[in-house]
């Protein structure tokens, strides 16, 4: 090994300085706003595809009565109910993540 080479000291070489916890604040700010801004898309997205099956289902069955009732033994509006179940079980999840997060910032 070369003799201008300098090995750190274990003790340096491991040692961090703990953030000032302003900017530490002003990181769990900046994460919290970048979750609640993802919640929000993602409640979003649900409403949005449930409205829009709905709807189109519902045009569908309009137009064609006769293919759904003799195509399904289950009513016309069972895949509704089932993307209302899903859209209502994301949505409580992110209120719930939601909640989470504005308990923890209020504590901070």
């Amino acid at each position: 090994m070369p003799e201008d080479v300098q090995i750190p000291e274990p003790s340096e070489f491991h040692r961090r300085d703990s953030p000032d916890p302003q900017e530490r604040n002003d990181s769990n700010k900046k994460n919290f706003i970048k979750v609640n801004r993802i919640l929000n898309t993602i409640i979003g997205c649900c409403v949005g595809v449930f409205v829009g099956h709905g709807l189109y289902v519902f045009s569908d069955y309009r137009k064609h009565p006769d293919l759904y009732y003799a195509m399904q033994s289950a009513p016309w509006y069972s895949s509704i109910l089932t993307y209302g179940i899903f859209t209502a079980v994301m949505v409580v999840l992110a209120l719930i993540i939601k909640g989470m997060i504005a308990y923890k910032k209020s504590k901070n």
